[in-house]
């Protein structure tokens, strides 16, 4: 039997918190991903944008799947998005350079 779209109420609480947390790490990792991979491309204005839009889809696409418009998923998806952010930036943020990018 097919179940339509206006049927589906998104994850429970605690899967939504761990999609937050799974496309954050997607999110911002790509983020960091693209900022190292800049000095090396051919074409950077495109790797910025194509990277944007990429990272941008998969986290609209996750935010709606995940909570379905649903206050409290849609709470917790937010808060495991943005403690992605803060993990990833205290963790990539805080490596030294290498020979290769101080040259």
């Amino acid at each position: 039997m097919m179940v339509l779209f206006s049927e589906y109420s998104g994850l429970s609480e605690p899967l939504a918190l761990a999609a937050g947390v799974g496309v954050g790490l997607f999110f911002f990792g790509g983020l960091w991903w693209t900022v190292r991979n800049l000095p090396a491309s051919r074409n950077p204005a495109l790797l910025i944008f194509a990277s944007a839009v990429g990272r941008m889809l998969v986290a609209c696409a996750g935010f709606l799947a995940a909570t379905a418009g649903r206050p409290l998923s849609s709470i917790l998806w937010i808060a495991g998005f943005l403690a992605m952010r803060i993990v990833l930036s205290r963790t990539l943020g805080a490596q030294p350079a290498t020979r290769e990018e101080k040259a």
